[in-house]
């Protein structure tokens, strides 16, 4: 089901981003005024809410004390109807500004009919079932918490429910017929129980650093080999930066923005690394039968390509990816493994890949799963 729908929304988003380049434009232009809308609706809608929700709270104390002050009150089913209409405005409002982001280039067209049908129907929900509205009052809530008590209140819900434990790895390793990602269901990985890992990244501790004075710099030896993750290499890597682009002319990064930048590539490698082996670990994954890690296989045209799973005894490969899109390069020469020498290439990913990139994985003739994992850096 979750193949078939991510199949059909890549398809209808391509379609969309293709063929409505014109009123994309014309949204574009014109954003101000959708924006305008939603917001129009969005306060209609809430004003709605509320009005029912006291209406229907006056109804309730009138029922159960008989007060003959409250006797007009309208009934329940009024206060009711009302949340449901207001429910549905705000659903309304949602939706527009979901094609003012996809106009502005934020979300592409797969994004836009996932986004779309899910707000229709949570919307549909709200305005015919009794108390929808309370669903999407609750979730809007959450949506405005600052990310740390979000992250708390899920942490939580997590522990509770016991959905935080590591996958049990399944008693038996991958083989050709029982592929994970192919005919074989995914261990966890899912977006509402993605799978926790740790990763050391270097320089982590470094994020909070200011910028380097000239006196800081003016310690540091621009040709010493200073261990990756120090202070005293990222002031090294800065002073090379800004050399660069006094040389070139050009205007470098601010400091904030180079330094988080460069901390976090430190840490990619690792992270991807620390991705592969938790998939490797929850899928049961053996030397025994046959699979070798970080593998490169030759091409038919005398080039190699680097998979980070291989069984080359049954012509079988994973590339697995902890963030991002597969490039077009990797992809053009799977293209030519499954082509060429008639392998089977699988890829993992743990971002939901771009519309543009489904396109090519499925030309390419690629399979592919999303396993969400979720890394926390440490160092």
């Amino acid at each position: 089901m979750a193949a078939w729908w991510e199949n059909l929304t890549a398809d209808l988003g391509a379609w969309i981003d293709e063929n409505l380049a014109n009123v994309r434009e014309w949204f574009k232009n014109n954003v101000i005024i959708l924006r305008v809308i939603a917001v129009i609706l969005k306060v209609v809608g809430w004003v709605l809410v509320v009005v029912g929700a006291v209406l229907l709270i006056l109804s309730v104390v009138a029922s159960m004390t008989g007060i003959g002050a409250l006797a007009g009150v309208p009934g329940a089913g009024v206060a009711i109807a009302l949340m449901g209409g207001g429910a549905a405005l705000i659903g309304a409002g949602d939706m527009v500004d979901t094609v003012a982001d996809w106009g502005e280039g934020k979300i592409d067209g797969q994004e836009l009919v996932k986004r779309l049908a899910m707000e229709g129907a949570f919307t549909a929900v709200s305005a015919l079932i009794p108390g929808g509205a309370f669903g999407r009052l609750g979730r809007k809530l959450l949506d405005q918490l600052p990310a740390s008590m979000k992250r708390k209140i899920t942490d939580f819900l997590d522990r509770l429910l016991k959905r935080d434990q590591p996958p049990t790895p399944t008693p038996r390793g991958p083989g050709p017929g029982d592929l994970p990602g192919k005919n074989r269901p995914l261990v966890g990985g899912s977006a509402d129980n993605p799978r926790r890992y740790e990763y050391d990244s270097p320089g982590e501790s470094l994020r909070n650093s200011p910028e380097p004075s000239y006196a800081d710099l003016d310690d540091i030896d621009v040709d010493a080999a200073y261990p990756i993750g120090t202070r005293e290499h990222l002031y090294q890597r800065w002073q090379e930066y800004i050399d660069r682009h006094d040389k070139a002319g050009t205007t470098p990064w601010s400091w904030e923005r180079w330094h988080n930048s460069t901390i976090s590539n430190w840490g990619r490698q690792r992270k991807g690394e620390a991705y592969e082996q938790a998939f490797w670990d929850d899928h049961g994954f053996r030397v025994d039968d046959g699979w070798r890690r970080n593998r490169k296989v030759q091409l038919e045209n005398g080039r190699t390509r680097n998979y980070d799973y291989v069984d080359e005894s049954n012509g079988i490969a994973y590339e697995l990816k902890s963030g991002g899109n597969p490039s077009t390069a990797q992809i053009q020469k799977d293209a030519e493994m499954i082509r060429e020498r008639e392998w089977t290439i699988i890829y993992i990913l743990s971002d939901e890949p771009s519309a543009a990139a489904q396109r090519r994985m499925r030309e390419a003739g690629i399979e592919w799963e999303v396993w969400v994992g979720t890394g926390t850096p440490t160092g």
